[in-house]
């Protein structure tokens, strides 16, 4: 069967296989993780266990924990087994993993027509010819950047793009919202929490994180690495690079909480810190490509499908978005 047999990553960014093509795929609606408890929850009703979905939701709210899918995954074979049904045996019977590590184990669960479809409109642009960008100036400096890579930026100027947040429910389903204005992240977590109670019936005991990012456009003079400083006065792009940039928090409705590990940057300043780090050096990570590669200059929107329906538009000199961890110099 022609369907995709490349890894497949939970969350961001990853390339997926269709026959003898490649697409780079952003997951940011449906999302991989999603994809992968519908499989679950739909192999455990196939198979004789139901009423499972609810019981992860009690279970969240009485023991007050953040459930990872493989949390989840462990949890329901326990569950099967109190209702006297082996899915250990049966998987191993029917040759499933259920760890679902690729598009062809999926494919065993929900129909390759449903699953396409739901998959599809997260095809987002030609495969890059590598998920490296090598940065470099005319006075002979150069550096390298992939994803998840320290740099030290310094941040010349730019503006506030806006706010994005997604609401990702225990069954898979992903909700999302955007803004032209800032909106502090506990206005909008709990504008979100009343939004889906009001509009779809869902509690927040069905949701299990909402996202919150502010996205800036930011303009810089130089780019470092290690020891290596690119000048950008020097360069392709003459005189400095725009890139994308975002300070992000996450909030857990099990526990009620913000874990400190996942803020980063500023969410909490005006404009996710834009005032804070104008004429600053500024300490970032590399997120997912979905830009042209240096030195071209090239653009993405996204929210326009969202709930609020307002899309917002960044751009880019260099391959990878950059995630805002604070002030200062890595080096």
């Amino acid at each position: 069967m022609e369907w995709w047999n490349c890894a497949l990553s939970l969350e961001g960014f990853t390339e997926m296989c269709v026959g003898n093509q490649t697409f780079t795929v952003e997951v940011e609606h449906v999302g991989l993780r999603g994809l992968k408890l519908q499989a679950l929850y739909k192999f455990a009703e196939e198979n004789g266990v139901d009423m499972f979905f609810k019981y992860l939701s009690e279970y969240t709210r009485n023991t007050m924990k953040r459930m990872s899918y493989e949390d989840v995954k462990n949890l329901l074979i326990d569950f099967a087994k109190e209702k006297g049904v082996n899915l250990e045996k049966t998987v191993r019977a029917k040759g499933i993993n259920l760890d679902f590590p690729t598009g062809e184990d999926l494919v065993k669960i929900i129909p390759e027509s449903e699953l396409k479809s739901a998959v599809s409109p997260l095809y987002v642009s030609d495969p890059p010819t590598s998920t490296i960008d090598h940065i470099y100036d005319y006075y002979g400096n150069e550096i390298t950047n992939k994803l998840r890579d320290p740099a030290t930026l310094y941040f010349k100027s730019g503006y506030f793009e806006g706010t994005y947040a997604s609401a990702t429910l225990y069954d898979g389903r992903v909700y999302t919202f955007t803004w032209t204005e800032y909106k502090d992240r506990f206005s909008v977590k709990d504008w979100i929490l009343n939004y889906l109670a009001t509009n779809y019936g869902i509690s927040a005991s069905e949701i299990e994180k909402i996202h919150v990012k502010y996205f800036i456009q930011g303009n810089a003079d130089w780019m470092k690495r290690d020891s290596t400083t690119v000048y950008f006065d020097n360069s392709p792009v003459q005189d400095y690079i725009e890139f994308e940039l975002w300070s992000e928090a996450t909030y857990y409705p099990s526990t009620d909480s913000w874990p400190p590990d996942e803020i980063h940057g500023y969410p909490d300043d005006p404009y996710g810190g834009l005032y804070k780090i104008q004429g600053q050096k500024i300490k970032t990570y590399a997120g997912f490509p979905f830009y042209s590669q240096y030195p071209w200059l090239s653009s993405r929107s996204f929210g326009g499908g969202s709930k609020t329906g307002v899309s917002l538009t960044l751009y880019s000199n260099i391959y990878h978005q950059e995630r805002l961890e604070g002030v200062g110099d890595w080096w």
